[in-house]
């Protein structure tokens, strides 16, 4: 089985980054075909499949140049990530998986990266590690 998984980091960072990373190396060692999904990060384990990854952004270091300019780029690419939502549409494409799973996709990938699996009624599987779709302030 082919199996897209995204989460917005893809190196051992925090509870949701261990998750994903065990999951993916569980998966693959029982023979299935693991499709990364993530942002683009120094850190980030290798993987044949980064040219599909989304630029880093940093909202923290953004938002510390007080300018009008970081302001908006922070708050539109935290709610819609066009870049995100082509290069899932190109990874989906190519790599036709038979399944989604979504993991801390929130502000970086943005769940308009949605919008492709179901045009091609891909089923998907998301695990909220956290209570952001409650408290978008995470303070929940």
């Amino acid at each position: 089985m082919k199996i897209l998984i995204a989460n917005k980091y893809l190196y051992p960072r925090g509870g949701d980054c261990l998750y994903t990373l065990r999951l993916m190396k569980l998966l693959t060692d029982a023979g299935h075909t693991v499709i990364p999904f993530s942002m683009h990060h120094p850190q980030n384990i290798k993987t044949d499949y980064d040219r599909y990854f989304v630029p880093y952004i940093d909202f923290r270091e953004e938002l510390k140049r007080f300018d009008i300019k970081s302001a908006i780029k922070v708050v539109s690419r935290s709610i819609y990530n066009a870049k995100a939502v082509e290069l899932m549409q190109q990874v989906i494409e190519d790599h036709h998986p038979d399944i989604i799973h979504l993991n801390n996709i929130h502000h970086q990938l943005t769940p308009a990266i949605l919008k492709w699996p179901a045009k091609y009624n891909i089923p998907v599987v998301w695990t909220l590690h956290d209570y952001i779709l409650s408290c978008p302030d995470n303070t929940f």
